[in-house]
């Protein structure tokens, strides 16, 4: 089983739950458990197309390929502060 539901039914339940009503609800939460994993390799998807193509451009451009990704990173980060800064100024 992928998960564990806890149903608590006792003497003072005032409820009778019929099996169609556990079964929905056991596929409801089957469902979205196999929503995340249909969805997962696309939040992957991004940082190992990065990590590749930095591994490439370090393997067939060398050390001056890793410069330039550092001094966009750079960039990237300097402008980023840069707006934060004039906001707070603002």
């Amino acid at each position: 089983m992928l998960f564990r539901k806890n149903f608590k039914m006792t003497g003072a339940t005032n409820k009778d739950f019929t099996s169609g009503e556990i079964n929905h609800i056991i596929q409801g939460e089957t469902g979205r458990i196999w929503t995340f994993i249909f969805e997962g390799p696309a939040y992957l998807e991004v940082p190992m197309n990065l990590i590749c193509s930095a591994y490439l451009v370090f393997t067939y451009i060398g050390w001056s390929g890793l410069i330039v990704l550092l001094g966009l990173g750079l960039h990237w980060l300097l402008s980023y502060v840069r707006g934060k800064t004039e906001k707070e100024i603002n």
